[in-house]
């Protein structure tokens, strides 16, 4: 898992409620890949702090992405349908004009694990 690039805690649990602070394609290496590899990446970020609150991707009730370029929406859009399978939880995808450290997604998750 990678610590936070600034003043923000990755998760906060509030009763049986976790929030998740955006997630991007950094594996602790500094190495990041294409679209596709940066958001399973971040799939796999998400999935590591869930476990480390005692949840797995089952309890993700929602999911906002965000794209550097929302025209890759298709390619991020098959990458994140591979990397949940069946699992589907409620989902906003926006476009921004960049992110931090010139990452291509990043990913915040609200998960409910009674």
């Amino acid at each position: 898992m990678v610590e936070p690039a600034g003043h923000y805690a990755l998760a906060v649990k509030r009763g049986d409620w976790l929030f998740i602070a955006g997630q991007t394609g950094e594996d602790g290496t500094g190495t990041l890949g294409d679209l596709p590899a940066q958001t399973r990446q971040a799939i796999r970020n998400i999935a590591s702090i869930l476990a480390d609150h005692g949840g797995a991707l089952a309890d993700v009730v929602r999911m906002t992405c965000y794209l550097a370029d929302i025209n890759h929406f298709a390619l991020f859009d098959a990458a994140y349908s591979t990397a949940l399978g069946r699992m589907s939880p409620a989902r906003t995808t926006v476009g921004t004009t960049g992110l931090p450290a010139g990452e291509l997604v990043e990913i915040e998750a609200t998960a409910y694990i009674p």
